[in-house]
């Protein structure tokens, strides 16, 4: 079945957003080593592509040299980071929770903002300060459970249900690898579309240039039998 463009995101931004969902996850579960993997994920991902923008011509294309897919804009490379950052520090003392916190609220912010301009628009395909309507719809998702996790480990002494937490995070994982594979997939969809459409008009160029040499062959048969 075709994928809907309203959910469609790039293969940057989806990578983003499954990185993300394993950032919830391991923060809930307390998972230093995948918090480490994950935050440095997302600090190299946002910092190409600040870098990249940054690099980038007026006549740049815009596409990742990685993936040959759009790249992030700035500001949501810049949450990227900012997630990152937080992952790396983690929640232990007051300070981190509290940056943590501020990062939190900085998302819902932005999301509430970004979905709010497409809501009014009425058109979740276009890009409002770098953000789709569903990838804004998941920065704001992101943000609340950053802030909900912060008001959990305000008390040390939190115990998580761990079977109730796992099957919650295959869900969320779950939905943001199933994401992914449709924005894949609507890509390569795109790429065949491209490719039958130049197809069929190198097709027709080819049609047009034979008729045209045949055209002007006999032409100049036709002038040297007159001469």
């Amino acid at each position: 079945l075709p994928v809907p463009a309203s959910i469609m995101v790039s293969t940057q931004g989806a990578l983003a957003l499954v990185f993300g969902g394993i950032t919830m996850v391991s923060l809930m579960m307390r998972w230093r080593k995948i918090q480490r993997v994950t935050g440095y994920l997302l600090l190299v991902l946002g910092g190409y592509n600040i870098i990249h923008n940054l690099l980038a011509g007026p006549d740049d294309s815009g596409l990742s040299i990685l993936t040959g897919q759009p790249r992030l804009n700035y500001l949501p490379a810049i949450c990227t980071i900012l997630l990152g950052v937080v992952v790396q520090l983690g929640m232990e003392s007051t300070r981190r929770r509290r940056f943590a916190m501020a990062m939190g609220i900085f998302g819902v912010v932005v999301g509430s903002i970004v979905v709010g301009i497409h809501l009014g628009a009425g058109d979740s395909n276009a890009f409002v300060l770098g953000f789709n309507g569903v990838s804004a719809f998941f920065c704001l998702s992101l943000s609340f459970s950053l802030i909900f996790l912060v008001w959990l480990c305000r008390n040390d002494d939190v115990n998580f249900d761990r079977v109730a937490a796992v099957f919650g995070a295959l869900a969320v994982l779950g939905t943001f690898v199933l994401m992914m594979l449709g924005s894949w997939g609507i890509h390569l969809e795109q790429h065949r579309s491209a490719s039958v459409f130049v197809d069929h008009h190198a097709e027709m160029l080819k049609r047009d240039l034979e008729a045209s040499s045949d055209l002007i062959s006999r032409l100049a048969n036709r002038s040297a039998t007159l001469s």
